[in-house]
Protein backbone atom coordinates (compact mmCIF):
# COMPACT_ATOMS: atom_id res chain seq x y z
CA UNK A 1 0.00 0.00 0.00
CA UNK A 2 1.83 2.78 -1.01
CA UNK A 3 0.52 6.22 -0.19
CA UNK A 4 -0.94 8.23 -2.94
CA UNK A 5 1.36 11.36 -4.67
CA UNK A 6 -0.83 14.13 -3.26
CA UNK A 7 -1.20 13.38 0.48
CA UNK A 8 2.28 12.80 0.83
CA UNK A 9 3.66 16.58 1.34
CA UNK A 10 0.47 17.33 3.64
CA UNK A 11 1.42 14.17 5.62
CA UNK A 12 5.18 15.04 5.23
CA UNK A 13 4.26 18.73 6.90
CA UNK A 14 2.04 17.18 9.49
CA UNK A 15 4.45 14.63 10.98
CA UNK A 16 6.63 17.41 11.18
CA UNK A 17 4.46 19.78 12.83
CA UNK A 18 3.73 16.75 15.28
CA UNK A 19 7.76 16.56 16.39
CA UNK A 20 7.59 20.11 17.20
CA UNK A 21 4.78 19.66 19.30
CA UNK A 22 5.92 16.69 21.11
CA UNK A 23 9.34 17.98 21.75
CA UNK A 24 8.04 21.72 22.21
CA UNK A 25 10.44 21.73 25.33
CA UNK A 26 13.36 20.36 24.27
CA UNK A 27 13.33 22.39 20.96
CA UNK A 28 12.97 26.00 23.58
CA UNK A 29 15.69 24.16 26.19
CA UNK A 30 18.21 23.98 22.48
CA UNK A 31 16.97 27.72 21.90
CA UNK A 32 18.10 28.65 25.67
CA UNK A 33 21.18 27.30 25.67
CA UNK A 34 22.08 28.46 21.87
CA UNK A 35 21.62 32.07 23.76
CA UNK A 36 23.81 31.15 26.37
CA UNK A 37 26.48 30.15 24.00
CA UNK A 38 26.28 33.44 22.01
CA UNK A 39 26.39 35.50 25.63
CA UNK A 40 29.36 33.50 26.54
CA UNK A 41 31.10 34.25 22.93
CA UNK A 42 30.54 37.46 23.48
CA UNK A 43 32.16 37.72 26.76
CA UNK A 44 35.09 35.90 25.32
CA UNK A 45 35.56 38.26 22.84
CA UNK A 46 35.44 41.06 24.72
CA UNK A 47 37.65 39.93 27.02
CA UNK A 48 40.28 38.89 24.21
CA UNK A 49 39.80 41.92 22.68
CA UNK A 50 40.08 44.19 25.91
CA UNK A 51 43.48 42.24 26.53
CA UNK A 52 44.86 42.48 23.33
CA UNK A 53 44.36 46.42 23.60
CA UNK A 54 46.12 46.55 26.77
CA UNK A 55 49.36 46.40 28.37
CA UNK A 56 48.37 43.87 31.48
CA UNK A 57 50.92 43.24 34.97
CA UNK A 58 51.06 39.92 35.80
CA UNK A 59 48.03 39.98 38.53
CA UNK A 60 45.90 41.62 35.60
CA UNK A 61 47.23 38.71 33.04
CA UNK A 62 46.41 35.58 35.75
CA UNK A 63 42.65 36.77 35.90
CA UNK A 64 42.26 37.51 32.28
CA UNK A 65 43.35 33.93 31.39
CA UNK A 66 41.39 32.71 34.47
CA UNK A 67 38.49 34.49 32.88
CA UNK A 68 39.31 33.15 29.39
CA UNK A 69 39.92 29.35 30.47
CA UNK A 70 36.37 30.08 32.42
CA UNK A 71 34.62 31.26 29.38
CA UNK A 72 36.05 28.88 26.93
CA UNK A 73 35.29 25.87 29.52
CA UNK A 74 31.27 27.04 30.04
CA UNK A 75 31.08 27.03 26.18
CA UNK A 76 32.48 23.67 25.86
CA UNK A 77 30.20 22.55 28.17
CA UNK A 78 27.07 24.18 26.62
CA UNK A 79 28.17 23.28 23.19
CA UNK A 80 27.79 19.47 24.38
CA UNK A 81 24.67 19.72 26.66
CA UNK A 82 23.38 21.29 23.17
CA UNK A 83 24.30 18.20 20.86
CA UNK A 84 22.56 16.00 23.27
CA UNK A 85 19.30 18.22 23.20
CA UNK A 86 20.01 18.95 19.50
CA UNK A 87 16.49 19.31 17.40
CA UNK A 88 16.26 16.40 14.95
CA UNK A 89 18.01 18.75 12.59
CA UNK A 90 17.34 15.37 9.88
CA UNK A 91 14.04 15.58 10.46
CA UNK A 92 12.85 16.11 6.79
CA UNK A 93 15.45 13.12 5.82
CA UNK A 94 14.18 10.98 8.16
CA UNK A 95 10.19 11.39 7.41
CA UNK A 96 11.14 10.81 3.50
CA UNK A 97 13.07 7.81 4.40
CA UNK A 98 10.07 6.68 6.48
CA UNK A 99 7.98 7.30 3.12
CA UNK A 100 9.90 5.26 1.35
CA UNK A 101 10.13 2.16 3.05
CA UNK A 102 6.23 2.54 3.73
CA UNK A 103 6.19 1.93 0.31
CA UNK A 104 8.46 -0.99 0.46
CA UNK A 105 6.61 -2.71 3.27
CA UNK A 106 6.06 -6.35 1.78
CA UNK A 107 9.85 -6.36 0.78
CA UNK A 108 11.28 -5.55 4.04
CA UNK A 109 9.54 -7.72 6.11
CA UNK A 110 10.34 -10.64 4.09
CA UNK A 111 14.23 -9.34 4.68
CA UNK A 112 14.08 -8.32 8.16
CA UNK A 113 14.71 -10.24 11.28
CA UNK A 114 12.32 -10.76 14.37
CA UNK A 115 13.28 -8.32 16.30
CA UNK A 116 13.00 -5.59 13.27
CA UNK A 117 9.47 -7.37 12.15
CA UNK A 118 8.44 -6.76 16.02
CA UNK A 119 9.52 -3.09 15.55
CA UNK A 120 7.32 -2.65 12.59
CA UNK A 121 4.32 -4.76 13.64
CA UNK A 122 4.20 -2.18 16.52
CA UNK A 123 4.49 1.13 13.86
CA UNK A 124 1.93 -0.31 11.97
CA UNK A 125 -0.54 -1.92 14.82
CA UNK A 126 0.14 0.64 17.78
CA UNK A 127 -2.79 -1.09 19.44
CA UNK A 128 -1.10 -4.39 19.38
CA UNK A 129 -2.52 -7.73 16.68
CA UNK A 130 -4.35 -10.87 18.99
CA UNK A 131 -4.38 -14.20 17.52
CA UNK A 132 -8.22 -15.87 17.63
CA UNK A 133 -6.47 -19.47 18.22
CA UNK A 134 -10.26 -21.04 17.39
CA UNK A 135 -9.73 -20.14 13.85
CA UNK A 136 -6.46 -18.88 13.54
CA UNK A 137 -7.23 -14.92 12.58
CA UNK A 138 -5.29 -12.23 13.56
CA UNK A 139 -7.16 -9.27 15.17
CA UNK A 140 -6.44 -5.14 15.65
CA UNK A 141 -7.51 -3.22 17.53
CA UNK A 142 -5.93 -0.16 15.38
CA UNK A 143 -3.43 1.09 13.03
CA UNK A 144 -1.83 3.68 12.56
CA UNK A 145 -3.53 6.52 11.87
CA UNK A 146 -0.92 7.89 8.52
CA UNK A 147 -1.34 4.22 7.11
CA UNK A 148 -4.93 4.20 7.90
CA UNK A 149 -5.56 7.38 6.25
CA UNK A 150 -3.54 6.93 3.20
CA UNK A 151 -5.41 3.57 2.57
CA UNK A 152 -9.14 5.86 3.68
CA UNK A 153 -7.56 7.95 0.64
CA UNK A 154 -6.92 5.02 -1.87
CA UNK A 155 -10.27 3.31 -1.28
CA UNK A 156 -12.08 6.84 -1.90
CA UNK A 157 -10.00 6.93 -5.28
CA UNK A 158 -10.67 3.72 -6.35
CA UNK A 159 -14.22 4.21 -5.46
CA UNK A 160 -14.35 7.94 -7.96
CA UNK A 161 -12.99 5.88 -10.49
CA UNK A 162 -15.03 3.46 -10.79
CA UNK A 163 -17.70 5.44 -10.99
CA UNK A 164 -16.63 7.67 -13.82
CA UNK A 165 -15.97 4.17 -15.57
CA UNK A 166 -19.74 4.06 -15.35
CA UNK A 167 -20.56 6.94 -16.59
Amino acid sequence: MAVPSELIEPIKRQLELAYEYLNEDEIETSKEINKQIDVKERKLKDIIKNALSNNMDDVEREVYNEMKNDLVKDIEILKLEQDQKRELSYLKDVIDEAFENSSQLGSLWENWNVQEKKRLQNVVFPMGVELNSENRHYLTNGVNSVLRVSKEYEQKNEGKKKTQKLK
